[in-house]
């Protein structure tokens, strides 16, 4: 049997999906490109795309307990993380991106201290910061490890306090910059 040269192009184009082109050139017999054209099509059968954005409501009922914390990298990712916030205000606030989970019990300590009895829990959204209220806050944000990773080798580094986007502070949604970008440090609400 005479070997035939088989050109593979592979593309998809569904809502809420990157346009992607594979080509892929093979030189093998028909039985052999026959079986790759099958397996192919049955792996193609089994893709789920997501169409929509889907949301995430982090601990919606309470039961993961108060020693949580996490940062929500802004990313396009078609994924969106809602947290409850501000204390007894019980705001409602959402990013798109990605969750990473922190350890950082002193920081957590620390900033639980001063929303949960300097600010009483009353929350601070859109609130005029003493200077030594944002030097408390950015000390908590600093004291929390992120661990940055390229594919291959691992970083601690620390978050910064987004001093950019104050207002927007708030009891368990802070925005903060990580080495991965902006992103927002979240843990469980004090109401």
């Amino acid at each position: 049997m005479r070997p035939v040269l088989v050109v593979y192009t592979f593309s998809v184009n569904h809502p809420g999906t990157r346009f992607t082109v594979v080509k892929r050139f093979m030189l093998m017999n028909r039985s052999a490109w026959q079986r790759n054209a099958l397996n192919l099509l049955r792996w193609l059968g089994k893709l789920r795309f997501m169409s929509t954005r889907r949301y995430v409501f982090l601990d919606p009922d309470g039961s993961a307990g108060d020693g949580w914390l996490h940062v929500v990298v802004e990313a396009r990712t078609g994924v969106v993380y809602q947290q409850q916030c501000g204390g007894t205000a019980c705001r409602q606030a959402q990013a798109e991106g990605f969750l990473v989970p922190l350890f950082g019990p002193d920081g957590l300590a620390a900033l639980r201290e001063l929303f949960e009895k300097h600010f009483r829990g009353a929350g601070t959204w859109d609130h005029g910061w003493l200077d030594s209220e944002r030097s408390r806050l950015r000390e908590g944000v600093g004291m929390i490890g992120y661990w940055a990773c390229n594919g291959s080798e691992e970083e601690l580094t620390v978050l910064r306090l987004d001093e950019s986007r104050i207002r927007e502070v708030d009891e368990a949604w802070i925005p903060v910059i990580t080495a991965d970008g902006p992103g927002f440090l979240v843990w469980a609400n004090s109401d």
